[in-house]
C-alpha cells in the first residue's frame, strides 16, 4: 500500500523538504497535482508525526491518503547494477544478515561482459561472508547482469606467458567470442589475455599500408595485432611467434574466423630460438614491460638489403614535472637543431616540433607523438605533440642499441630514424605504455 500527504500547492516543496529531512518522503515516486489543485507528496508510511509539518502548513489544510503515485524518473531507470545490488540485498536479508556500507563497497561498480560471460574485477566480492553462499551467489550475479557464466579476475601471472589469473565461478568453460573493429576473436578468458586497453594501437595498425609486406609479430598472443595486420593493413604474410599453448590454440581459431589462415605462419615456442632471418619488412614487438629480449631476433628478421620498420613496445617512466609540459600542435613543421631540442627539453615549446640528425650515431629523429586517452567503455583519440624528455631519451636509447645490433648482425652500417612515439595507455604513478616506430635502413639504401 502506498501513501501520500496532500497539501495546498504553495506549501508543497517546503513540506517535501521537511518530509525528506525526517526520512519520510518516498523519493522513488513523483509529486502529483490532484483534483482541487492540491499536491500529493509520496511518503513511505502514514505512521509519522504529522506535527513535523506544522512550521509550514496548518494541520487543517493537509491530509494523509492512500494513493499510488507514478515512479520518479530516477526509479524508472533500473540499471544492471541496481538489479545486482537489489538481488544481493535480498539474499542477505533472507539469510539473516545486514546490508552495510562494508558490503556495498565490496560489490562491483564495473565489470566486463564477453557474450554470456561476466568478468568481475579482482577488487569485488572479497569479504569472508561470500564463500558461504556457494554457487547460489554466482547464479544471482549472473541472472542480475544477464549472463549465464561468471568469472573473476586476479593479477596476471608472471610466468612468461602473461596468463591471466581468472577463476570461473559459474559455467563449464571460459571460451568467449569478441568482435572488435570488424575483427572476430575467440579465446579462453581464464587462460589468455585480451588487451582492451591497447585498442588505440590496434586501430593504428589497422590504418597502416602493408600491401606486399611481410610482417613478423614476435609476441602474437591470440592474434590481437596479427589479425589487423592481415585484414585491415593488408600485409602479404605474417610470421606469428607465440609460446603460450593456449594462446596458440586461440590464434589458430582466430585466423580461421577472419579467413586469413593461409596468410600466416605460426611458430610455437621461444621466439629467440626461431630461425627468422632476412625476411621482414616490418617487425612488431608487442610485449610489456619490455620487449628487449626480442630485439636481436627482430634485427635478424629485417631484410638485409632494404631494412624496414620496428614497432617497439615498452613501459616508460616519466617524472611529474615533465607530464605538465606539452608542445604545440602535431602539424607543426618548423625545424630546430639538436642543441635547441636539448635546451627546450625542460621548457615549454610552442608551435614547433623537434627534428634533427646525428651523423655520428646514425640516429635520425623527426618525432610526432600521439597521446591516446582510454576508458573501460570507450577510447578517445587525442593528438598532441608531447615533449616528455624521458620519452625522447628512451627512444634514442633504444635506437642506439638497435643500430648496434643491426651492425653487429649484418656486418654493415645502418641508419635508424625515430619516426613516431605512440602513447597507448598510462599506469600509475607516471608510467606510460609507449610504442616506438623505428625505421631501420642499411647504408646501401642512401
Amino acid at each position: 500500500m502506498s501513501f501520500a500527504v496532500v497539501v495546498p500547492p504553495m506549501f508543497a516543496q517546503k513540506s517535501r523538504k521537511i518530509l525528506e529531512d525526517f526520512k519520510v518522503w518516498d523519493e522513488s515516486r513523483k509529486l502529483q497535482k490532484i483534483d482541487g489543485g492540491n499536491v500529493a507528496i509520496p511518503v513511505l508510511s502514514k505512521d509519522f508525526d504529522i506535527e513535523i509539518l506544522s512550521p509550514v502548513v496548518d494541520k487543517a489544510q493537509l491530509q494523509i491518503v492512500d494513493m499510488v503515485l507514478a515512479k520518479s524518473k530516477k526509479t524508472a531507470i533500473i540499471t544492471p547494477q541496481d538489479c545486482l545490488y537489489s538481488a544481493i540485498k535480498q539474499l542477505l536479508v533472507e539469510s539473516g544478515m545486514f546490508w552495510t556500507d562494508k558490503v556495498l563497497n565490496d560489490l562491483p561498480n564495473y565489470w566486463e561482459k564477453h557474450g554470456d560471460l561476466i568478468l568481475l574485477p579482482a577488487s569485488s566480492f572479497q569479504l569472508s561472508l561470500w564463500p558461504g553462499f556457494g554457487e547460489k551467489l554466482w547464479r544471482i550475479v549472473g541472472e542480475s547482469l544477464g549472463c549465464t557464466r561468471v568469472a573473476k579476475k586476479s593479477v596476471v601471472c608472471s610466468n612468461g606467458f602473461r596468463t591471466p589469473q581468472v577463476s570461473l565461478l559459474l559455467g563449464q568453460d571460459g571460451w568467449v567470442n569478441q568482435t572488435d573493429n570488424k575483427l572476430r576473436f575467440t579465446y579462453d578468458v581464464t587462460k589468455c589475455m585480451f588487451s582492451i586497453g591497447n585498442i588505440s594501437e590496434k586501430l593504428r595498425i589497422s590504418e597502416f599500408d602493408c600491401v606486399g609486406e611481410t610482417v613478423v609479430d614476435l609476441y602474437a598472443g591470440i592474434g590481437y595485432f596479427t589479425i589487423p595486420y592481415l585484414v585491415h593493413a593488408k600485409a602479404e604474410h605474417v610470421h606469428a611467434c607465440e609460446w603460450n599453448p593456449d594462446a596458440v590454440e586461440a590464434l589458430k581459431k582466430n585466423l580461421v574466423l577472419n579467413n586469413v589462415q593461409d596468410k600466416c605462419t605460426i611458430y610455437y615456442g621461444d621466439n629467440r630460438k626461431v630461425d627468422l632471418v632476412d625476411i621482414a619488412d616490418r617487425v612488431n614487438l608487442g610485449l610489456i614491460p619490455s620487449s628487449e629480449s626480442g630485439w636481436p631476433v627482430a634485427c635478424a628478421a629485417l631484410k638485409r638489403k632494404t631494412g624496414g620498420f620496428l614497432h617497439i613496445h615498452s613501459n616508460v617512466t616519466s617524472n611529474k614535472s615533465e607530464r605538465n609540459k606539452i608542445n604545440g600542435p602535431k602539424n607543426s613543421t618548423a625545424e630546430i637543431s639538436k642543441e635547441e631540442c636539448d635546451k627546450d627539453a625542460d621548457t615549454e615549446v610552442l608551435n614547433r616540433s623537434c627534428s634533427y640528425s646525428n651523423s655520428q650515431t646514425g640516429i635520425n629523429s623527426d618525432v610526432s607523438v600521439n597521446y591516446a586517452a582510454n576508458s573501460c567503455h570507450e577510447t578517445k583519440q587525442m593528438t598532441k605533440t608531447i615533449n616528455y624528455s624521458s620519452w625522447n631519451e628512451w627512444a634514442e636509447h633504444v635506437s642506439v642499441k638497435i643500430r648496434q645490433l643491426l651492425i653487429n648482425y649484418h656486418q654493415c652500417d645502418w641508419t635508424c630514424s625515430i619516426k613516431h612515439i605512440e602513447h597507448v595507455k598510462s599506469y600509475a604513478p607516471h608510467v606510460d605504455h609507449l610504442v616506438l616506430d623505428l625505421e631501420c635502413r642499411p647504408d646501401t639504401q642512401k
